[in-house]
């Protein structure tokens, strides 16, 4: 992995090679070797011009990249500092999720005794019926009319 510094120092390299070069092979297309002191002229004025930008360019071209790099760390910081918390989270979720179905069992355990209580009260209430209409069926029977 490169080191920022040596990042840095090739962006700037790259860029101070990048405009002194540009700048003089279209200067030295335009004029000839006859037109020699006017080339000089407009180095002379081009030159400094250049020199005194290049600074400037560079600082943006370094700002931007620790303006990014800072973005990317604090990205990265802020994720890592969540994980306890996403993990406790998640334990929080467990622990309410366990409370849920274990008050459910109960409450099916509860509701299932109270179904049996019903069927039972039921089948005696029936079996009640069916032993007082055959008492009474018997009872008519043996009464003469």
């Amino acid at each position: 992995m490169i080191k920022l510094s040596q990042l840095l120092g090739l962006i700037i390299s790259v860029s101070v090679g990048c405009h002194t070069s540009v700048l003089a092979e279209s200067i030295s297309e335009n004029f000839d070797n006859n037109n020699s002191p006017i080339l000089t002229e407009i180095q002379n004025e081009v030159y400094p011009s250049v020199r005194r930008l290049t600074p400037l360019l560079n600082t943006g071209i370094v700002v931007a990249v620790l303006v990014s790099t800072s973005s990317v760390i604090t990205v990265f910081v802020l994720f890592v500092m969540s994980i306890p918390k996403i993990q406790q989270t998640q334990e929080q979720i467990q622990a309410i999720k366990q409370d849920a179905i274990s008050d459910l069992n109960q409450r099916l355990s509860e509701a299932q005794a109270v179904v049996n209580n019903l069927q039972y009260s039921l089948q005696s209430s029936q079996d009640k019926m069916q032993r007082i209409s055959s008492q009474t069926l018997s009872s008519s029977r043996t009464e003469p009319d």
